[in-house]
């Protein structure tokens, strides 16, 4: 039996396929994907292929980069809504895909002085040596 979190990942999954989905959608797909990781966890030790074969069998088929930008945003997603409900009405409805999200929240959290670093996580912000 499918989960209704699952369900309706896959019904907002079908709306962003369709360019007429919103933040609101990855979300819900973010949310999807994080049950499958669950589903794809057996004895503390996540299995990458079983995780693939979840998404093949819920039709969740995103592109590498997406699926890692939105479980970033998963994994920040109280901070995340928080700055977005800073945003105006347009700026929100413009920033809804993950990559977009992701890199925005980050530029606009950045403190002086720091950098992101090119090939971490991007939700990992790198402090400046102090020499």
């Amino acid at each position: 039996m499918v989960s209704v979190v699952v369900q309706e990942g896959r019904a907002a999954w079908a709306r962003l396929k369709k360019e007429r989905g919103d933040f609101n959608d990855w979300v819900r797909v973010g949310h999807a994907l994080l049950e499958g990781r669950v589903a794809a966890t057996r004895g503390g030790r996540f299995s990458a292929a079983e995780f693939a074969e979840w998404m093949r069998q819920h039709n969740f088929n995103l592109r590498p980069e997406h699926r890692a930008k939105l479980l970033s945003v998963m994994a920040n997603l109280p901070a995340i809504e928080k700055w977005r409900a800073t945003l105006t009405p347009l700026q929100r409805q413009r920033l809804n895909c993950p990559i977009a999200v992701l890199t925005r929240y980050r530029k606009s959290n950045l403190q002086p002085g720091c950098k992101l670093h090119p090939h971490h996580d991007p939700s990992v912000i790198v402090q400046p040596l102090n020499n």
